[in-house]
């Protein structure tokens, strides 16, 4: 079957490197945690120790095409960043900005000028469990907290259909003594206040000698006049 362009097209980018954001809290930037995904893949591929060139050079072993920033499409600055912050690096007086028991991987350059990479694959698999569950128990709080939101909402909203309702009839029967009150019902409405803060403010009424023979079950009451709206939303 004859290929489409698309994949014709796709088939020239190579392999897609898998790309994890929750990386980034262990690589510093999103190049470092292509680099860590790609340093897993070569690691998994080789069954261990691999060596690979920086960039593109004229070393007998390098082949064209295989070398970090023609695989990865970052440069050799990036890429040297994030082998100092996440790498440890092998050999007598070389200073390393992370301890070996910190690092992901140890690397060396041999007397042949090549440089070997070895994955410590307890550490990583234990790093990368440890940041995506973290992101997980995020993830979890902020859904939890947005269906929180959402419900108090469909209270907020709920409650207030049934004043709605009670001035959509009213409106119909008499339009003049309505018109205040309904739009008393709009300001609350756009002041966005809570459920709880209304009931509250209503309770505080209650106990208020100036509106002791007031009936605070009646819908419309709390929009009957400027006055016991501004109580209720200022109180």
């Amino acid at each position: 079957m004859k290929k489409s362009l698309k994949q014709e097209s796709l088939t020239k980018l190579g392999r897609i490197i898998p790309y994890k954001k929750e990386l980034n809290k262990i690589t510093g930037s999103i190049g470092g945690s292509i680099f860590l995904k790609q340093l897993m893949y070569w690691d998994e591929k080789n069954n261990g120790k691999f060596y690979k060139f920086l960039e593109p050079c004229n070393h007998k072993l390098y082949q064209p095409g295989d070398s970090w920033t023609e695989d990865l499409g970052l440069s050799a600055k990036v890429i040297r960043k994030v082998i100092k912050k996440i790498g440890f690096k092998r050999g007598a007086g070389v200073s390393n900005q992370i301890k070996k028991e910190n690092s992901l991987f140890d690397y060396y350059t041999d007397k042949d000028r090549v440089t070997f990479y070895i994955l410590n694959r307890t550490k990583t698999k234990n790093v990368i469990s440890d940041v995506c569950e973290q992101a997980e128990k995020e993830l979890q709080k902020k859904q939890k907290a947005h269906v929180l939101k959402k419900n108090d909402n469909l209270i907020y909203i709920k409650e207030f259909t049934k004043y709605l309702e009670t001035f959509n009839i009213l409106f119909k029967t008499n339009y003049r003594k309505t018109e205040g009150n309904f739009k008393n019902f709009i300001k609350i409405i756009r002041n966005g206040y809570s459920l709880n803060k209304l009931i509250e403010a209503l309770n505080k009424m209650s106990k208020d000698e100036t509106y002791i023979n007031s009936d605070f079950t009646r819908p419309g009451y709390i929009l009957s006049s400027d006055e016991i709206l501004n109580k209720v939303l200022y109180s």
